[in-house]
């Protein structure tokens, strides 16, 4: 699944379940710095939406009830169904009477200013570049004047550049990379290793417990710092055919756009693709 929105979209991608018991919230209100494709494997959970803030920044930020009011949008997700959101979409959830189990699939956008950074460093790769200026307290008027004539050169071979030849080479670069919990996922779960009968635990209220499924089977970990009212699980990948055929849908039908979305494929009464609002 990460390869096939990586492909697709160009940009970093990661899978992660999230096992949620009965009848018990998730987070607190969010924002993620992702767009999220939410499908729902077991049980139901139901999930509240509020407007997108006026600037989004592509960052993490929690809120209150009182900050939010009233959702824009709740629904009830059933295996099966796929919720698109928007980065940056404030977010709820929480399980109803079965534990629920649904899949995070999460693209990382690459912003203008990603984009144009990536292809600066490439055009700032060339040997006339590499010299080390005096900047500090021998800085001359001639360095000033230096200074000037590299941004200058700079300038001249980013408006060089051959935009589509650059586009696909930044696509290229976005295939391959890692998504934003790579190499830290695992190492922080190994940490609970290092609890023993005498280390001393502060339950927190954001804390989760974390259970691993891989491929699809449980092995549940405490971590340190936990509440009994979520758990989270991290699925690089998924063989399931249900789900494979369910994603394949969104990324043909429900293009990432700026509108949370819901898929339905379970029967021909239920709308295939349906913006919600």
């Amino acid at each position: 699944l990460a390869d096939l929105f990586a492909d697709t979209f160009a940009c970093p991608s990661e899978v992660v379940a999230f096992l949620t018991p009965a009848g018990k919230d998730g987070y607190l209100p969010h924002h993620d710095p992702v767009d999220l494709f939410i499908v729902q494997l077991e049980g139901t959970k139901r999930w509240k939406l509020w407007d997108l803030p006026a600037q989004r920044d592509g960052d993490n930020a929690s809120y209150t009830d009182e900050e939010l009011g009233e959702p824009v949008i709740e629904v009830l997700l059933e295996p099966g169904d796929v919720l698109y959101l928007p980065y940056n979409t404030p977010h709820a959830a929480a399980a109803e009477d079965q534990v629920s189990l649904h899949l995070s699939i999460m693209m990382r956008p690459r912003m203008w200013k990603d984009l144009l950074r990536e292809t600066f460093e490439q055009a700032a790769s060339g040997p006339e570049f590499n010299q080390y200026p005096h900047i500090g307290a021998l800085r001359d008027a001639g360095t000033e004047a230096l200074f000037r004539q590299k941004i200058a050169a700079l300038a001249a071979r980013m408006d060089a550049l051959d935009s589509g030849a650059e586009l696909d080479r930044l696509a290229d670069l976005g295939r391959t990379m890692p998504g934003s919990s790579h190499g830290t996922t695992f190492q922080t779960i190994a940490e609970t290793d290092r609890i023993t009968p005498t280390v001393l635990l502060r339950r927190t209220a954001t804390g989760v417990g974390t259970a691993i499924l891989w491929p699809l089977t449980v092995i549940w970990v405490r971590p340190p710092s936990f509440a009994p009212n979520s758990t989270t699980a991290a699925v690089r990948r998924s063989s399931t055919v249900g789900v494979m055929r369910s994603v394949s849908a969104i990324v043909w039908n429900v293009v990432p756009c700026e509108l949370p979305g819901i898929v339905r494929p379970r029967s021909a009464s239920r709308s295939s693709s349906a913006p919600l609002s």
